[in-house]
């Protein structure tokens, strides 16, 4: 499998988790709105401020600033709530929701402490903190938090920059060239009219000026431009057009397309780069993860004398794998990952940045796919 596939398989897994992170967030902000609506808490023709500027805010409003920094505003079992603890709680919450105004997601958090502290009380007093049910999923929830944080510092300590580079050089060596024109057009509902602007062009029309003036396409307010594609990128007819141009030329005869009728201009064209070390950087890491954890587990495995039975007790027989076969690996993501389609891997393709999870449980689940 070839380091394309590999990257392109982290992009797409990291965006199907990025989409999985965005849904989850706005079912939390909409659940939070209706209890703010229900409550009576939000005023949405009362204030803009962002979270950010919370203790901003509070800092330089215009009216007197509390004597105590740090003010008690809720008391109950004994227990104060005091400012910072709310700044606290607001900062655990999703990024979406810190974007309700700052007044009213501060009160929503305070209730919420409240509620939670309510919770807290009754369930102490239920004695469910001795139940044994409750006792054994606590000793399961430190087994997997020790077991998660084993394998994570395993993995960071063989996760060396030399190993991401040297995967890099592959990705590289790999790279396919594809040819690419970065092209403009003024696209147009009938034939006359394209020709008539292609005769305007021909007695020196600025090709950019006549798109952002005729153009019937979403690009002419940028006088056409429509950037780098490659041949599969868009229809044939007007590829084909399109590569047959030489750097600065322009067709001299409408295209025809199903959108309508194209006057294609070619500024350059270029062998597709690949993307930068930096930018594939988060999904290299993704991949060496999964390949160093299938290493090391291997490697714990050989020095244990693992005893099998059937469903009925029975001892199971070892058996020596066949000569020239591989041990199945647990964690192997190769099948997968050869069936994604090949996708070339560039810089335009990249995203800036690489959404982040849990670390461990990331490492976990890698095992189980």
């Amino acid at each position: 499998m070839n380091e394309h596939k590999k990257i392109c398989r982290e992009m797409r897994v990291s965006e199907r988790g990025n989409a999985m992170v965005a849904t989850l967030v706005i079912l939390v902000v909409a659940a939070v709105g209706f209890f703010a609506y229900k409550s009576g808490k939000l005023d949405m023709n009362k204030g803009d401020s962002s979270v950010s500027g919370l203790v901003e805010t509070a800092a330089t409003d215009d009216t007197e600033a509390p004597k105590n920094e740090n003010p008690v505003l809720a008391k109950l079992y004994g227990d104060e709530i005091k400012r910072q603890d709310v700044f606290a709680f607001v900062n655990t919450m999703p990024a979406q929701m810190r974007q309700i105004p700052a007044d009213q997601l501060f009160m929503l958090a305070l209730e919420q402490i409240i509620n939670n502290k309510i919770v807290d009380q009754n369930a102490k007093s239920s004695g469910l903190g001795n139940d044994a049910d409750v006792l054994k999923k606590l000793e399961d929830i430190k087994t997997q938090i020790v077991r998660n944080k084993f394998l994570e510092n395993a993995v960071k300590s063989k996760l060396t920059e030399e190993r991401l580079k040297a995967k890099y050089e592959a990705y590289l060596a790999d790279f396919p060239e594809v040819e690419e024109v970065k092209v403009a057009h003024i696209l147009v509902e009938n034939e006359k009219l394209a020709k008539t602007l292609i005769g305007k062009l021909k007695k020196g029309a600025v090709f950019a000026d006549v798109a952002k003036e005729n153009s019937q396409d979403g690009s002419a307010e940028n006088g056409g431009e429509l950037g780098y594609f490659s041949k599969t990128d868009v229809v044939p007819a007007f590829a084909e057009a399109a590569f047959a141009l030489e750097p600065g030329t322009y067709s001299k005869t409408p295209v025809k397309t199903d959108f309508g009728f194209h006057i294609i201009k070619v500024d350059e064209k270029r062998k597709r780069p690949p993307a930068q070390f930096a930018e594939v950087k988060p999904y290299m890491e993704q991949e060496l993860q999964r390949v160093i954890l299938d290493e090391m587990i291997q490697e714990l495995r050989a020095d244990v004398d693992i005893e099998r039975f059937d469903l009925n007790g029975n001892p199971i027989a070892k058996t020596e794998p066949a000569a020239g076969s591989e041990d199945v690996k647990t964690g192997d993501v190769s099948a997968e990952a050869d069936a994604v389609e090949s996708v070339d891997v560039s810089v335009e393709d990249v995203a800036p940045e690489a959404g982040s999870s849990d670390e461990g449980n990331a490492l976990i689940e890698s095992v189980v796919e």
